[in-house]
């Protein structure tokens, strides 16, 4: 075997070890964490997000996000996550309620349009979040918003960072 097959074999070997090493950090009282969030739903078009999130008691946490959707609207969303940790502290499953304000067309886009107005409303639904390593994680999110007139079903996915 040639020196770069073995050279090769050792990083990735280390790499593996190194990785499996690195336990996740749980999801505690005092966590902060921010994120990235991809969106999309069923009253518009597809987003870009971020948030922030924090655990001032243990097992509840507040996430506050705003999603920009490319069709010129956007919401901001608060909510509250009962976690669940169904995996050694590595997946955590949450139902979600709060509340939302939106700006967007009061019709969907294959309706006629309708001038864009602001709404306020409630979101209720649940995610899943599986700690990748020490202060990462991967999450996925389905809720619905509603709001007078109107509702939105938005399911999402991101990437969070905790510090």
């Amino acid at each position: 075997m040639n020196m770069k097959k073995v050279l090769l074999i050792l990083t990735i070997v280390l790499l593996f070890v190194g990785s499996a090493a690195a336990q996740p950090r749980p999801i505690t009282k005092g966590t902060w964490s921010c994120g990235l969030i991809l969106q999309t739903g069923t009253r518009r078009a597809f987003s870009i997000g971020a948030g922030v999130q924090y655990v001032p008691v243990e097992k509840i946490r507040a996430d506050l996000n705003m999603n920009y959707y490319f069709a010129v609207n956007y919401d901001l969303n608060l909510n509250v996550h009962y976690l669940f940790d169904v995996h050694q502290e590595r997946l955590y499953v949450y139902p979600l309620v709060g509340f939302t304000a939106a700006n967007m067309d009061a019709a969907s886009e294959l309706e006629r349009h309708y001038p864009r107005e602001s709404h306020v409303g409630v979101n209720l639904g649940g995610g899943m979040e599986w700690l990748i390593d020490y202060d990462l994680s991967l999450m996925v999110e389905a809720r619905h918003a509603f709001m007078k007139n109107i509702g939105h079903t938005a399911l999402a996915a991101g990437l969070r960072l905790k510090f």
